[in-house]
């Protein structure tokens, strides 16, 4: 059982509590210097420690979050704080639970049976080349490429040394990944196979057994077998930090502060300096072998799913040593697809992120901070349009007039992103940075096909540019599109209302161009 609360005070006062760790000699200057402000602040959970300096009824003799912790403990429990200065205190309590009934999942791993809770899960997916949903490694790490998603996973025999993992036997016979969400954490656990559900009993778990925090309790089946129940927490912290504990912001809490928040694919090619690209954009990550790559053409490719898949590199040096494999970003779109060559993988990471400077050079969108480091937010445009551009020419594609696309977003880095790869698609594609400039455009007499407009924008926002264009007899009928970095159901009625015709994630790159794709086959049928 997790218990939070949450206020919305000043928080700690970091630099009270260390002036009374260092008086009460509970910790050196040094010592104090090494400790993060979170580790500074569990000095309040010591007996006799208060930062006030009078003693009342309520508060001054130090006892009243030594016996919370001491309490908690004694029944096997866990309490933890996260302080964040004019934004209040978290405390999070995890209680073992004693005596309950819960619906759980029974899986089998490594030849034994255990109980997921049922509220963790989330559904169930079939991992392997097979089944769609492939396996990948980056950095050491495992994670499933579960639709547009690329999810953390554990193989959880292997997580309680049962077995070795093997990702290479799990892509080729395949297996169960139960995707489970603990706290903002979403990820997959693999297993042999998922049995049935069940109402099941839970017990504590035994006193012998509690330093396994993988188990939160045990129950006994209808057999007569005990097995042992699963903590989804426990499991979300073996596969990664959990989002908002650290810094104690409430899970509440809104992330739409943070509008430019993006999924990133960190990586080096061609220099040891860090290179970034949108996750979204990214189909899958490969390990291709390098005896494996041909040269037709002029051109490297490699026999990838039936079909050639063309190799792109940032620099053209092949002499580099990479081993016997090369790291390879997969792109597509539709059947068509393109790889790009890399030096390492080295993370995913969620950032909010700002171009800080915008290069002048051919195939770089500019450079920002990413976790502390300078990093090249790269154009894939820049080096997948050409091939794309070749390939509609082979298929005929540039008999009729293409697609013309009005773009509006203030944001110039989205622009730059996405400009390349419509017009790499065949679309006839005219970017502006702002509503005003739209109008401008529909003022002096240009036709568009399709309006594809950012919902946030300063000034005339995108739902104004849309009533404006619906009023408006000459442009009222053409198709308007709208993003926006956080979309809702409730934001997508008001576009609806407003006027636009369909509704899409800003960085959800697919859904975009499956719509265009709609509009341009429609188009063409008609003509």
């Amino acid at each position: 059982m997790v218990v939070e609360v949450s206020d919305d005070g000043q928080g700690l006062d970091v630099q009270a509590v260390r002036r009374k760790a260092l008086a009460k000699g509970l910790a050196s200057p040094m010592e104090l210097d090494a400790l993060s402000d979170a580790e500074i602040c569990n000095f309040i959970f010591k007996p006799g420690f208060s930062t006030t300096d009078t003693v009342s009824e309520i508060s001054g003799r130090g006892v009243g979050m030594d016996v919370v912790r001491s309490n908690i403990v004694s029944i096997g429990g866990t309490v933890e704080l996260a302080s964040t200065s004019s934004r209040g205190t978290t405390f999070v309590i995890r209680i073992p639970l004693t005596l309950a009934i819960m619906s759980a999942l029974i899986v089998d791993a490594a030849g034994m049976r255990f109980a997921i809770p049922q509220f963790s899960i989330v559904e169930l997916a079939r991992t392997g080349d097979t089944a769609g949903h492939p396996v990948e490694t980056i950095n050491g790490a495992a994670v499933l490429h579960l639709r547009d998603e690329l999810l953390p996973l554990l193989d959880f025999g292997a997580q309680l040394d049962l077995r070795e993992a093997d990702w290479l036997d799990v892509n080729a016979s395949g297996r169960t990944a139960v995707i489970m969400q603990a706290g903002t954490k979403r990820f997959g656990i693999l297993v042999d196979a998922a049995s049935r559900t069940e109402e099941i009993v839970v017990k504590p778990v035994s006193r012998l057994l509690r330093q396994i925090d993988v188990f939160s309790g045990s129950t006994i089946l209808g057999d007569g077998s005990v097995i042992m129940i699963v903590d989804p927490g426990a499991l979300a912290g073996a596969v990664g930090h959990i989002d908002g504990l650290d810094e104690g912001a409430s899970y509440a809490e809104p992330v739409a502060q943070d509008d430019n928040r993006m999924a990133l694919l960190l990586f080096r090619a061609g220099s040891q300096g860090l290179k970034a690209l949108p996750l979204s954009l990214v189909t899958r990550l490969e390990d291709v072998l390098v005896e494996s790559i041909e040269v037709c053409d002029g051109q490297d490719v490699v026999q990838y799913r039936g079909s050639l898949l063309p190799l792109v590199r940032l620099d053209e040096d092949r002499s580099a040593s990479h081993g016997a494999t090369l790291p390879v970003v997969v792109f597509t779109d539709g059947a068509r697809a393109a790889g790009l060559v890399v030096d390492e993988i080295v993370d995913i990471v969620e950032e909010p992120l700002a171009i800080d400077l915008h290069a002048d050079g051919a195939g770089i969108a500019g450079m920002a901070i990413v976790r502390d480091h300078a990093v090249e937010i790269v154009d894939v445009g820049h080096y997948l349009a050409p091939f794309f551009d070749q390939r509609d020419a082979r298929d005929g594609r540039g008999a009729a007039a293409p697609t013309r696309i009005l773009l509006v977003d203030d944001g110039q880095f989205f622009r730059d992103m996405l400009v390349p790869l419509l017009r790499g698609s065949g679309y006839d594609v005219t970017p502006v940075s702002s509503a005003r400039e739209a109008l401008a455009l529909k003022d002096a007499g240009e036709r568009f096909d399709v309006v594809v407009s950012d919902i946030d924008m300063p000034g005339m926002d995108g739902l104004a540019l849309a009533r404006t264009i619906r009023a408006d007899s000459e442009w009222s009928t053409i198709p308007l599109i709208g993003l926006s970095s956080q979309p809702s159901p409730r934001l997508a009625e008001t576009g609806r209302l407003a006027g636009f015709d369909a509704f899409v994630g800003k960085f959800d790159r697919r859904s975009l161009m499956q719509v265009l794709g709609s509009w341009r086959e429609d188009r063409e049928d008609a003509a």
